[in-house]
């Protein structure tokens, strides 16, 4: 069977773990406006789409992942067209880049409210549509091609980058009423 890459500005991953967790990011210092998103970047050269998603997944979250699925579509933001594919986590995490202040397990819900954050309508939009679709996917999956069980599903988990800065603003502590 002939795969067929999406094409887009960038690619990335929504890491979901089998307890029904969806892992953020807080980009630094809220690059375009996102305060809460998803790992995701440009091709470096002579890269294919999936291998930018799993890259960019490893350096912004600190996770190695495999992709399960592809998420349907491509996602307008505030630069250009994204796709993204369902993923699951394959070990603990390592330290992210610079990119990353901290990354959040959080529940569904969750994620919708920590994307109001986001100062951008479209960027707002975006993330809602990539987290539904991710829904669409995940309830489509048969039962063993789901995500598995990951340390964090008892308990909702903050990881922040050892000396990282966290952003300044009038929204760099909201997390604190979520956790």
């Amino acid at each position: 069977m002939v795969m067929i890459e999406p094409v887009a500005n960038s690619y990335g991953g929504v890491l979901v773990s089998g307890g029904g967790l969806v892992l953020l990011r807080e980009p630094t210092r809220h690059n375009a406006g996102y305060v809460w998103t998803f790992a995701k970047g440009r091709p470096e050269a002579g890269e294919t789409p999936r291998a930018t998603a799993l890259r960019e997944v490893r350096e912004e979250t600190g996770y190695a992942a495999r992709i399960i699925a592809p998420i349907p579509g491509t996602f307008a933001g505030t630069v250009g067209r994204s796709a993204f594919w369902l993923m699951d986590a394959t070990h603990p995490p390592a330290p992210f880049d610079g990119e990353t202040v901290r990354i959040h397990w959080a529940t569904f819900d969750e994620a919708r409210s920590l994307f109001e954050l986001t100062e951008t309508p479209v960027g707002r939009a975006r993330d809602h549509a990539i987290l539904t679709a991710t829904e669409r996917v995940l309830q489509g999956l048969p039962h063993d091609q789901r995500p598995a069980l990951q340390p964090q599903d008892g308990k909702l988990r903050e990881t922040t980058r050892q000396g990282g800065e966290r952003p300044q603003g009038r929204r760099s502590n909201e997390l604190s009423s979520y956790a």
